[in-house]
């Protein structure tokens, strides 16, 4: 056990390198064509791949898709076309709260899932018609409605002249629902 290194660099060597000082170490009766074989197609291993600490990385990792360079536009704020139209997304909003929720009896099982769904609906909707150049995050609320009040308040750090919201509210026998989109303008 005498060519067993345990120091903690051992770990930072290439394993191939630990292999072969194992060989010259060993006696020569161990050696066979099988040894010769394992060093030579260590060799070749080793050949193809680079060592960084205990990281290997391939010489072939090189993708050969070049990589697309896109200039900035600096455009710091939307085309008047390209605004953010508080009416029209109110309404997709309701529309989409409506088409999903129409003749509905409220579950508090069912709702969490829902809710998320329609969230995803309304921000694809929103994307259709031609919203460009915005983050969106929507996001919607189903609440049992038994002659109790509730509130729902939100705070945002933006930029007032480029960046706006929406909410459009959906009621039911049983529940009702409140969905809101969220628009900031990015470069």
């Amino acid at each position: 056990m005498s060519s067993l290194n345990t120091s903690r660099n051992n770990f930072l060597l290439p394993p191939d390198k630990n292999r072969r000082s194992r060989l010259n170490d060993s006696k020569s009766d161990r050696r066979s064509d099988t040894s010769s074989k394992t060093a030579s197609s260590m060799m070749s291993w080793r050949g193809r791949y680079k060592y960084r600490g205990r990281l290997r990385m391939s010489k072939n990792c090189h993708s050969t898709i070049p990589e697309v360079v896109y200039q900035n536009t600096y455009k710091l704020k939307p085309d008047e076309v390209d605004r953010f139209s508080t009416p029209k997304v109110e309404q997709i909003i309701y529309s989409v709260l409506e088409s999903s929720l129409k003749d509905k009896e409220y579950d508090a099982k069912r709702c969490p899932s829902l809710g998320t769904k329609m969230a995803d609906q309304i921000k694809e909707h929103v994307k259709a018609s031609g919203l460009s150049r915005y983050k969106l995050v929507a996001y919607v609320t189903i609440v049992q409605n038994m002659g109790e009040g509730c509130q729902q308040a939100s705070r945002c750090l933006w930029d007032p002249e480029v960046d706006n919201f929406a909410t459009a509210t959906f009621e039911c026998k049983s529940f009702y629902a409140v969905g809101s989109l969220y628009a900031m303008y990015y470069e």
